[in-house]
């Protein structure tokens, strides 16, 4: 997701850093666009990468206790993670794939969820 900010903002990958006017003006021009219909193709690249992270069972998808370890990685502490878990899970199996934790990354930046999966 870097990578995507630092290319549209024209500054060097490594050493560069977005002032937050630079990153709203992106995210609104490219991920937002057409009512979010950039948000997967950014986020989805960086969902995935965590998912690989936390998967301990190397099934591609994430458990409760994965996603517990998600949370505290990322420094939710003010979460119930079994409720949040029970939130997100849009197929009701006890598992989260890529794709209901892009769409609850969405709903958290649209307002309709609190859980934080990207840290605050």
């Amino acid at each position: 997701m870097w990578g995507f900010f630092a290319d549209k903002a024209d500054i060097d990958e490594q050493t560069g850093a977005l002032t937050p006017e630079q990153f709203n003006h992106i995210a609104e021009e490219h991920v937002l666009e057409n009512g979010g219909a950039g948000f997967g193709r950014v986020v989805t690249p960086t969902i995935r990468a965590m998912v690989e992270l936390v998967d301990v069972d190397g099934d591609g998808q994430v458990n409760p206790a994965e996603f517990k370890s998600w949370l505290d990685a990322i420094g939710v502490r003010d979460v119930n993670p079994l409720e949040a878990f029970a939130q997100i899970d849009a197929y009701g199996d006890g598992e989260l794939s890529v794709g209901e934790l892009v769409e609850a990354v969405r709903a958290y930046h649209l307002g309709d969820i609190d859980v934080p999966l990207l840290g605050r």
